[in-house]
C-alpha cells in the first residue's frame, strides 16, 4: 500500500511537471518565425528566425537551387539601437565552400574576421557590420536599426554608408488573410539601385525579394507588381531632379570644321558627310543577355 502511494505521488508530481513545461514550450513556438525562399515561382529553401529568452536571435538560413545553395546558422546580439554587438556565422555559401564570419564590438572596438577578412577598426559612432553571408533577417534587422538612427543613415562596416526611406503602404489579402504593408528602400547596398523591403504594421520581416512568410507565397506577384511600378516612379523623379536643360546644344570640333550633334559613337555623320552606324555592341549584349542590363533581384 504504501509502495501504491509513492508511486501514485510520483505519477502526480511528473503530472505537474509536464503540465507546468507546456506554457515555456507554447512561449517557445510563438518566439519561431519561419518563411519559405521561392525560386522560379516555387519553394526552395526556408528562414527559420527564433527570439531567444536571453535576447538573442538564431537564424537557420538555406535553400537548393539544382544541387548548389548556402545553408548555415547565424546568431546576433543587438544593442538598443538596433546595431550589433555580437555576430557568429558557420555553414556553406551557394557553392557548398565553408564559410565563418565572426563579429564583436567592445568597448568601441570593432573587430571581424571571415573568409575574406580579418580587421580591427575604432567604432566612434553607430555601425552595423554587414557580414559576407547574410540572411533575409539581417537585412530586416538593418531596417529596424535604419528606423532608430538620425535622418534614417548609418554607417556600415567594412564600408560604406547606408539609408532608408519609406515608399508607401499597401493592404494585401492572401489565403492566409489580410496584412497592411509598409514598403521601404535601402539605399547604398547596391551599386545605384535601391534594395526594397516589406514589414508589417507590428514590424515584423514580410518580404524581401524571394522571401515570404509561410502561407503568405500566394501574394509575391502582386507585391512584386506594385514594388516594380514604385520603383519605376522613384527612378523618373529622379531623373527628373537631375536632369540640367542646357541653353543652347552642344558643339564639338571635326575636321570638317565646328558642328553640333551626337558625339563618336551615337550615330550622325563623319567629316566626309557619311553617316555613321550607331554604337550596337552594348544592345546587342543586352539583348542576347538581358539579366546584365535589368534590375536583377537578390536570391
Amino acid at each position: 500500500m504504501t509502495a501504491w502511494l509513492i508511486f501514485a505521488s510520483m505519477a502526480a508530481v511528473a503530472a505537474l511537471l509536464s503540465t507546468a513545461a507546456i506554457p515555456g514550450q507554447a512561449q517557445a513556438a510563438d518566439d519561431v518565425e519561419r518563411s519559405v525562399h521561392m525560386r522560379y515561382g516555387q519553394p526552395n529553401g526556408f528562414q527559420e528566425v527564433r527570439h531567444n529568452a536571453d535576447g538573442s536571435i538564431s537564424v537557420h538560413y538555406e535553400f537548393n537551387d539544382k544541387g548548389r545553395g548556402p545553408k548555415f546558422d547565424a546568431q546576433y546580439r543587438l544593442a538598443a539601437d538596433g546595431t550589433l554587438l555580437q555576430f557568429d556565422s558557420e555553414g556553406v555559401d551557394y557553392l557548398k565552400a565553408p564559410i565563418s564570419d565572426h563579429f564583436s564590438l567592445v568597448d568601441g572596438q570593432a573587430h571581424w574576421h571571415n573568409t575574406a577578412e580579418n580587421e580591427q577598426r575604432a567604432a566612434s559612432t553607430p555601425v552595423f557590420y554587414k557580414s559576407l553571408y547574410a540572411p533575409s533577417e539581417e537585412f530586416h534587422l538593418l531596417v529596424q536599426a535604419l528606423l532608430k538612427a538620425p535622418r534614417q543613415k548609418l554607417n556600415l562596416l567594412p564600408g560604406g554608408e547606408v539609408s532608408l526611406r519609406k515608399i508607401d503602404e499597401k493592404t494585401v489579402q492572401g489565403k492566409a488573410g489580410i496584412r497592411k504593408l509598409s514598403l521601404y528602400a535601402m539605399s547604398g547596398l547596391s551599386d545605384g539601385s535601391p534594395d526594397y523591403y516589406w514589414q508589417d504594421a507590428g514590424g515584423h520581416f514580410f518580404v524581401d525579394s524571394a522571401v515570404v512568410p509561410e502561407g503568405w507565397k500566394d501574394i509575391l506577384p502582386q507585391l512584386h507588381k506594385f514594388e516594380d511600378a514604385q520603383d519605376k516612379k522613384l527612378r523618373r523623379d529622379r531623373a527628373t531632379a537631375l536632369t540640367q536643360h542646357l541653353d543652347q546644344a552642344l558643339a564639338h570640333r571635326t575636321r570638317a570644321g565646328l558642328r553640333s550633334g551626337p558625339t563618336h559613337g551615337e550615330g550622325g555623320t563623319d567629316s566626309a558627310g557619311q553617316r555613321r552606324p550607331h554604337c550596337r555592341g552594348r544592345r546587342r549584349w543586352q539583348r542576347q543577355y538581358p539579366e546584365t542590363s535589368a534590375t536583377s533581384r537578390r536570391p
